[in-house]
């Protein structure tokens, strides 16, 4: 049974990918790439606003790359240059940074809780893997899809046909990757039935054009 690769990390500055990519060689952990520059015109070559560098690593690989990351990371720390952002943040801005790290990423986390302390602020240990539990947990719960996007789904059934067994398609089978590799469906029960109302209604519509065709 093959094991595929999920994204892990993203950037839009190749020394950043390089740098984590050396991480994970270190750890011997095995990881695939992705780089939108290779799809776009070069033109766009330096323009690191545009550009989507992607690391993907087996699911099965997550905790490990984890564990590989906060060992570097942890010896970063101290060399960390004094100019750098996160030493301008008052104490409510760092504990905002921890509290958020799937926006702020790991490293940024790692520092904050360390500048924290050195306010006098001393997280209890093992915060920074609550928060990030906490976080996982709440990243479980599957969302509910907006009526917008399931208006527009049932409309494109009536219009351009195809278009809503796509739109149900990407309700029924889209799913989200975890910080710990596992994989949920990203929307919930009631919203995936909407979506596989509409499949079966282009199935019915596609099944109802063959019978008609196929009679003249």
């Amino acid at each position: 049974m093959s094991n595929p690769f999920f994204t892990y990390l993203q950037f839009n500055k190749v020394e950043q990918f390089n740098e984590a990519t050396q991480v994970l060689i270190d750890a011997g952990i095995p990881y695939q790439s992705e780089d939108s520059h290779q799809f776009f015109d070069p033109s766009y070559l330096h323009n690191d606003a545009t550009r989507d560098i992607r690391v993907l690593v087996q699911q099965n690989d997550f905790g490990k790359a984890n564990t590989a990351f906060k060992k570097f990371y942890t010896d970063q720390l101290d060399k960390v240059d004094p100019t750098y952002f996160l030493f301008q943040f008052n104490k409510a801005e760092l504990k905002s940074v921890i509290s958020n790290p799937e926006e702020w990423g790991m490293f940024n986390c790692m520092l904050a809780e360390k500048l924290l302390n050195n306010l006098g602020e001393a997280t209890p240990p093992g915060f920074l893997e609550e928060i990030e539990i906490e976080k996982l947990y709440q990243a479980k719960e599957a969302e509910k899809a907006s009526p917008t996007l399931i208006i527009i789904g049932y409309l494109s059934l009536i219009i351009l046909g195809i278009g809503g067994a796509i739109f149900g398609l990407y309700i029924v089978h889209t799913k989200k990757t975890l910080i710990d590799g596992s994989q949920f469906y990203r929307f919930d029960a009631t919203s995936r039935n909407h979506g596989k109302i509409m499949l079966a209604i282009f199935t019915i519509i596609l099944i109802l054009l063959l019978l008609l065709f196929t009679n003249h």
